[in-house]
């Protein structure tokens, strides 16, 4: 398939053979890996590293198990490939893969808070009929991700941020959270983006 005709089915062509982001939010997967090169090294050492000492990381990895949904890189559904700009990672769900940005990832923590985003779409996934079409499926995903991988903490919100208000302005920070990931994910509005996710804002934050 041609550019031009890539583009009239919506798919963009993959940008020097990076991992890139349709505007329907589906993927397109880097076919050529290097994998002897030093990024990629690296990425798949951060991960081996995160998988065994991650304490998020573990607890998903552990329950992803349990429902019969095993994650990890000698599973072969954890990947570090190159990828566009805008992305530090996705979750494949045609392929029930998580992939790692092998060209953005800077340090071990933040290796470690982009793997527990990823699988915390990876556990919704398995557990649920998760459709990444569905824009209400995505928008309960992305509350979930917001409020459990510790970006709205109290010490991050009320003392780094000097904010107070703890209940109002935690949800407040997992809506944010939540429409940015929603905007990456797909190309839709901010206006969009905000009224999908306030319909399953605060069920998620009450049960998450």
């Amino acid at each position: 398939m041609d550019t031009e005709e890539r583009e009239k089915n919506g798919k963009a062509s993959p940008i020097s053979n990076l991992t890139s982001l349709n505007k329907d939010g589906s993927l397109i997967r880097a076919n050529k890996l290097q994998e002897d090169s030093k990024e990629h090294t690296k990425c798949v050492s951060m991960v081996e590293k995160s998988c065994a000492k991650g304490m998020y990381v573990k607890v998903l990895l552990d329950g992803l198990k349990k429902l019969g949904c095993d994650t990890g890189l000698d599973t072969k559904n954890i990947c570090c490939e190159p990828c566009e700009p805008r992305l530090t990672a996705a979750f494949d769900t045609d392929r029930k893969e998580v992939i790692v940005c092998e060209n953005q990832m800077r340090n071990q923590k933040f290796m470690d808070n982009v793997l527990t985003h990823e699988l915390i779409h990876a556990y919704d996934v398995c557990r649920a009929k998760f459709d990444q079409k569905n824009l209400e499926h995505l928008a309960c995903s992305s509350i979930r991700v917001a409020n459990l991988t510790g970006d709205c903490f109290f010490w991050k919100e009320n003392f780094l941020r000097l904010r107070f208000g703890w209940k109002a302005q935690h949800q407040e920070c997992v809506r944010e959270l939540a429409v940015k990931n929603m905007m990456c994910s797909k190309d839709i509005s901010e206006q969009k983006a905000r009224g999908v996710v306030d319909k399953c804002h605060y069920h998620d934050v009450k049960n998450a």
